[in-house]
This record gives structure tokens, sequence and C-alpha cells, in this order.
């Protein structure tokens, strides 16, 4: 099978487990636990089909179309549930990208910071220690592969999106805990995504 045909079938069965869990939940069907338990085995290969199950199950439908539940947040106590048990699901890679993208910054101005220093150096006993003091800080970052697969796992979109949910729900311990790293991954975009570009339109 084509690599094109076999990726257009995955897709669209991530598509249709989504919808299944969604409708499932927004009728009743299942509670938010269950359905937490649904998402973790039907997606626990791929953590990226998780991360759009999770935002997409729980991006409800126009209440003019469909009989179910209304839209507004704030009295649907099952959407509140389940966005408490996705927070738990997605914190810590969050929490590692956040980190990493911090460290990245760090080293970019400790390695200025080097180059200055051995360029000016004139019988500096320090500069050793320094050196060596540096070297132990990049040794102490988190490996490129252990946050780049986090950042794949749940990328800026789904973690934008779960802080509008957050927001809508009035859930403001969540809605803290996620807008820090946000605002981190925003302002060092390029290190998660290096040939990102700002265009003006």
């Amino acid at each position: 099978m084509p690599d094109g045909a076999k990726d257009n079938l995955v897709e669209a069965l991530r598509v249709l487990r989504t919808q299944e869990l969604k409708y499932q939940l927004q009728s009743g069907v299942i509670n938010a636990d269950a359905w937490k338990k649904k998402l973790e085995e039907v997606f626990s290969v791929n953590k990226y089909h998780r991360s759009l199950a999770i935002v997409e199950s729980l991006s409800l439908n126009d209440v003019n179309n469909f009989n179910i539940v209304q839209r507004s947040a704030e009295h649907l106590t099952l959407k509140t549930a389940c966005l408490k048990l996705a927070f738990e699901m997605v914190k810590v890679e969050i929490e590692i990208v956040k980190n990493s993208l911090i460290q990245i910054h760090e080293k970019k101005k400790r390695d200025k910071e080097k180059k200055e220093k051995l360029a000016s150096r004139d019988n500096d006993d320090a500069l050793d220690d320094i050196l060596e003091n540096y070297k132990n800080l990049d040794n102490e970052m988190i490996k490129l592969a252990d946050w780049k697969q986090a950042s794949n796992n749940v990328p800026i979109e789904v973690h934008v999106e779960l802080l509008k949910l957050c927001y809508e729900a009035r859930l403001w311990t969540e809605f803290d805990a996620l807008l820090e790293p946000a605002l981190v991954r925003l302002k060092f975009r390029r290190y998660e995504v290096p040939y990102l570009a700002t265009i003006d339109i």
C-alpha cells in the first residue's frame, strides 16, 4: 500500500475513533473516568492523536443543530471533569517542553558569555572553573529527543486550545498552570520550530 494511502487510512481511523468518543461522552454513555480510560487505551501508541482526541471530543456542537447539553462550559460539569483529567494527562509533557526551551535560551546566553571570556582572557585563573561549570550546566539539560517527543505529543495548537477550554470552564488553577508554559512556548517559538518564519502580509 502506498504511504500516502496508508496515512489517509490512519487519519480516517483516528477521526472515527475520536468522534465515537466524543458522542459517547456528550450523550452520557460514558463518564469522565471512562472517557479518560478509553483515550489511553485507543491512543496508547500515538500520544499526538490522543491530544487531538482530547480537544476534539471536548469541542461541543452547536445546540441549535443538535439535541445535546448547552455549549456553555460554565454549566457543563462533565466537560469540567474531563478537562481536569486531560490536564493531568498532558501536564508532564508541557512542563518538559517549557523547561527545555528555557534551558536552550540560557545556553545561548552562556555560549555568548563563554565566547567573550575566551576572547578576552588575561591570565584568568578561574577560567577553567567557569568553563567546567558551563559544561556541567549543558550536561544537565533535557535531551533533545525527549523534549522534541513531548513537543510532538502536545503541540502548541493543542496547548492553546486546552487553555481556551479551561478559560471557558473557569478552571483557573489549570488555566494558570497552562498559561505560563504557553507564553514560554510562544516567546521561544523559533527554538521549538527552528524553520518558522515571520511573514508580514
